[in-house]
């Protein structure tokens, strides 16, 4: 585990829900 800043979770959802979108 590691801690990560909230930008840093907020640039990880976005690169997530990007993969996500393209996997439709």
């Amino acid at each position: 585990l590691f801690a990560a800043r909230p930008a840093d979770l907020l640039l990880l959802g976005t690169s997530e829900g990007v993969k996500t979108l393209r996997a439709q």
